[in-house]
């Protein structure tokens, strides 16, 4: 007997695990607070250091600004201004050297040049003293003097000009006191210097000349590297784009390849390489980043000097430099609070498995379910009232999913119309498939001819019906090791395992489609079906993997069966491939013919062979597309396949009944005949009658004057419509002729069902009569059959005067052909 327990006990065996979850959750307070604390606390820390070092940098950046500001008081007050020789400001500049020299060794230069050229400077390094002089006293040239007087020179520059210097120019164009960038002594790369040029004026305020001091910016290093805080972390200083100023580092800031001050990307300390990686826009940040699994803490801040110096004080410390061993002692009490969780959880964990085992079984038979395993739940002993009603509601639900998809795998697989295997069914079926690889294969593609016109004419349900039929015929026919398929709307697969050669492959093609010979019914109380169909072949050693190839080059195969005429078959060759590219690039381009009007009508002259006179033309379409002139033989193939076939041949109609009427307006003879030809997918259209009346009325031509040519085809494929169709375009006024007579087949069996007023010889015949007794028969009684029916003929390609007066002779009343006329734009037309 089976046990049930309530839920509500459920709940109460599951506190223990509600318990470590509040414990948990509890710790994580506590954590986040600790952690606030240690933060506020870095940052307090970190800040403080940050502002001792801004102040510090400010007091080294102030030095020169002051030399500079005495200097330049000393000039304003006694109101100097030497312009040849500079003896009278040597004193003065000896008397600020005595003074501040000592007091600030970061200083290693100051000097004057004025807009004259004249210069004077005392320059330092070291222990080493240097006078710098240019004026009149040394001809105009710099002469460098050991110590602080005038003496044998050291050295002679005939080219320096202080007015070229970089601490010259800016500042006199600018009107204002500026900081050069920085700069290495060309001696020694690691010592950095730094500039600072004020501009001297008269009382008048013109220009005297610039005082400049210099201090050594590799001298602040030192003091960043004392920094009793420093600890384990690093003090750099970087300007607005991120290269290096100073650093604790004590690192070169040049580089050796490029001369320029390096990025604190491209520092050489990995510690400040991940810092600059944290450093955004913004002036003033706290950051907290990991470097090589350790936390460390960033201070960006920004210097905020006065002149252009935009510089930032980087601060990067370790955690443990900051809080000490805090953090090991907050881990430790964190692993407690979790050992002593953990120990609440395995227990609560050993409850729950308990209760919860049911649903885990059911979580594991859902997961199965999406492979196909519609295995039921086993019944535990003892389980919760509802975990029962879920194992109950699942087994029937499974139930029903197998039946589900055991319908739904039918009907990917299988086409529900004809109970035939469709494209996924065929691609599952030939995994399975026994045929020996030795051997060779054949692919059977058949494609029903017309059948979207058939549809459209009887209807859809008549045409599935039609579908049917056919599938039956061929299920009855093929071996039983074969494969069918509907792999499309209109076309079967059929892959038998065996075949000998390529003749017994052709044999059995021609097999097939010997069995659309005879009619097909499609109901009971309907007519039977004349279907043909066309056949494209693939033969050769089949492999599973490459069904797809196989069944793409049948299709290609059979569209080439298919421009070949109605009931064809063609043989998979690689140079279809290329021409289905062509086609389909054919088809491409007319859609966009369309859309761009690159269709032209021409008019081909119809003659009166008894008067000579031209009573009629015919009308054919030309493509002037952007590769020149295409042939209609090219692209209306392509244009019926795609159904482009419609709007073109709807837009001829229009085009050619609109030219014509407007020649019949101005004078053309009023039984001019213009013969426009119709596809068969226009004419079996629904509203072709309407669209017909449509024309003739907004065109304004009478319907006498328009005839219509359809094929042999035609009457064919659809007899019944054609007639119907045929029937009330005569009543309206307007002819039929049937185009390109003799060359289609039954059509003598269907021909007297029609009423028509032309038939027009195919040029075909009439180009070999001369030479052809049995053409020239042909012709003769083609042009029989016509009196006999009481119709009017045409001989279409006529070339030459013999073939004109023969035709004549044997009783032809109308030609047309080059030898009269080629066809041509209808305003090119003699008047």
């Amino acid at each position: 007997m089976i046990t049930r327990i309530s839920l509500r006990f459920a709940v109460s065996a599951a506190f223990a695990s509600l318990l470590m979850l509040a414990l948990l959750f509890s710790s994580w307070i506590q954590f986040r607070n600790e952690e606030t604390v240690l933060l506020n606390l870095s940052n307090k820390i970190m800040a403080a250091q940050a502002h001792d070092i801004h102040f510090r940098l400010t007091q080294f950046l102030s030095v020169p600004e002051l030399v500079n500001k005495v200097i330049v008081s000393h000039i304003e007050t006694q109101r100097l201004n030497p312009t040849d020789h500079l003896a009278e400001l040597e004193p003065i500049l000896i008397n600020t050297y005595r003074k501040t020299f000592a007091a600030q060794p970061a200083l290693s230069f100051i000097g004057f040049g004025n807009q004259h050229g004249a210069f004077i400077g005392l320059s330092r390094d070291g222990n080493t003293t240097q006078l710098l002089v240019k004026d009149q006293r040394t001809q105009d040239k710099l002469h460098v003097f050991p110590g602080i007087s005038i003496s044998q020179a050291l050295r002679i520059n005939a080219l320096f000009d202080p007015r070229q210097r970089p601490w010259y120019q800016p500042v006199v164009e600018s009107n204002q006191s500026r900081w050069s960038d920085l700069y290495s002594n060309p001696t020694n790369r690691r010592l950095i210097n730094l500039s600072y040029s004020e501009p001297v004026y008269t009382s008048a305020n013109d220009l005297i000349g610039v005082v400049v001091s210099d201090i050594r910016v590799d001298l602040f290093n030192q003091f960043l590297k004392d920094q009793a805080t420093l600890g384990h972390g690093v003090i750099f200083i970087i300007d607005q784009a991120q290269r290096l100023v100073a650093n604790s580092y004590d690192e070169n800031i040049f580089s050796a390849t490029t001369g320029l001050r390096k990025l604190a990307s491209e520092s050489t300390h990995p510690l400040i390489q991940a810092a600059s990686a944290q450093l955004a826009n913004e002036t003033d940040r706290k950051v907290r980043f990991s470097f090589n699994g350790e936390a460390m803490f960033l201070k960006s801040m920004p210097l905020n000097h006065h002149h252009d110096l935009h510089w930032r004080i980087v601060i990067v410390t370790p955690e443990t430099d900051l809080v000490g061993n805090l953090r090991q002692e907050q881990k430790i009490t964190m692993g407690l609070i979790l050992l002593i969780g953990a120990v609440i959880a395995v227990l609560g964990w050993i409850i729950l498995s308990r209760i919860t085992r049911p649903i885990l079984l059911a979580a594991k038979a859902a997961e199965k379910l999406g492979h196909a395993d519609w295995q039921a739940l086993p019944m535990p002993k003892v389980q919760l009232r509802e975990t029962a009603l879920l194992t109950s509601t699942f087994n029937d639900m499974a139930a029903k999913l197998a039946l589900s998809f055991e319908q739904m795998n039918r009907q990917i697989r299988f086409d529900s119309m004809t109970g035939l295997m469709n494209r996924n069914g065929l691609a599952v079926a030939v995994n399975e498939w026994g045929f020996s690889p030795a051997q060779h294969q054949l692919l059977l593609l058949i494609g029903l001819d017309g059948y979207r016109a058939i549809n459209d004419s009887v209807g859809h349900t008549l045409g599935d019906a039609l579908l049917k039929s056919i599938a039956n015929r061929l299920r009855e026919n093929i071996p039983a090791d074969a494969l069918l398929a509907r792999t499309a709307g209109a076309e079967f697969t059929i892959l038998i395992p065996a075949v000998k050669n390529h003749d017994e492959a052709i044999f059995t093609t021609l097999r097939y489609l010997a069995y659309f010979s005879e009619a097909f019914k499609a109901a009971e109380s309907a007519d039977e079906v004349v279907v043909t169909a066309s056949i494209g072949l693939v033969y050769g050693q089949f492999k599973r993997a490459e069904l797809n190839d196989w069944l793409r080059n049948a299709s290609v195969a059979l569209g080439k069966a298919k421009a070949k005429g109605f009931g064809s078959y063609a043989l998979f060759e690689v140079s279809m491939i290329e021409q289905s590219i062509a086609k389909t690039r054919i088809t491409n381009e007319l859609k966009l013919a369309i859309e761009r009007q690159e269709f032209r009508v021409y008019f081909q002259p119809v003659i009166d062979l008894q008067t000579g006179e031209t009573i009629g033309a015919e009308a054919l379409i030309r493509w002037q597309s952007p590769r020149g002139m295409i042939s209609p033989g090219v692209f209306i193939p392509a244009a019926e396949d795609s159904g482009l076939i419609l709007q073109i041949g709807n837009w001829v109609l229009r085009e050619s009944c609109q030219q014509i009427a407007n020649k019949l307006k101005a004078g053309w003879r009023s039984d001019f005949d213009v013969h426009v030809n119709v596809s068969v997918r226009q004419m079996i259209q629904s509203d072709f009658y309407e669209q017909l009346v449509q024309i003739l009325q907004e065109t304004g031509l009478p319907p006498h004057n328009l005839t219509l040519e359809i094929t042999e085809s035609c009457l064919v494929t659809q007899s019944e419509v054609v007639a119907s169709l045929i029937k009330r375009v005569r009543q309206l006024g307007v002819s039929i002729a049937i185009d390109d007579f003799g060359t289609g087949y039954s059509s003598l069996a269907y021909l007297h069902q029609f009423d028509f007023d032309y038939l027009k010889i195919d040029q075909s015949f009439i180009a070999r009569m001369l030479e052809n007794i049995q053409d020239e028969a042909i012709v003769s009684a083609i042009i029989s059959m016509a009196s006999g029916f009481k119709v009017l003929l045409v001989g279409e390609g006529v070339e030459t005067e013999l073939q004109a007066n023969r035709l004549r002779e044997l009783g032809c009343q109308r030609v047309q052909g080059y030898f009269f006329g080629r066809p041509a734009p209808l305003e090119s037309w003699p008047e």
